[in-house]
């Protein structure tokens, strides 16, 4: 990527600007690229990959929680995004048992919800936590990210 990469963190009143932050932010990805998310639940993780989607040309309406699936799969004009949702899956072993090493080896956008639970490592992944700060307002903070993607 181009520039400096920081941390820098971003607000959003609600779903839909967290939405609109992803989809500013998905035009200016280089590919293959995994963005690992992080935040508790009901934060906006979803919400922030249905806007990754949006902007790179798919339908946000068909992005949901891959928390039973795991992984959906979703096509976009740009790119094939990999949503993957490691909740339930705390162990090295079940990473694997998923095909998850071979995922990540992809040369799309892969997002990773509950990063904080892979246990495999990925070469220069991007951070996103996101934070709830009021009813529906978030605090987004980027780590690996130019700040001129956003």
């Amino acid at each position: 990527m181009n520039g400096s990469r920081k941390s820098f963190w971003r607000s959003t009143a609600n779903a839909a600007e967290t939405s609109q932050l992803a989809a500013g932010l998905a035009v200016s990805l280089s590919f293959p690229a995994v963005i690992l998310l992080r935040g508790d639940l009901g934060s906006g993780k979803t919400t922030f990959v249905k806007g990754l989607v949006e902007g790179l040309g798919g339908d946000p309406d068909l992005v949901h929680s891959p928390t039973f699936s795991l992984v959906n799969h979703y096509r976009t004009s740009v790119v094939e995004v990999l949503h993957i949702d490691l909740y339930r899956l705390e162990e090295a072993k079940q990473q694997y048992s998923i095909g998850l090493d071979e995922l990540l080896d992809g040369d799309g956008l892969i997002v990773i919800e509950w990063a904080e639970k892979l246990r495999l490592e990925v070469f220069d992944p991007l951070h996103i936590e996101i934070e709830i700060t009021a009813h529906e307002g978030r605090r987004l903070t980027f780590e690996g990210f130019a700040e001129s993607h956003l």
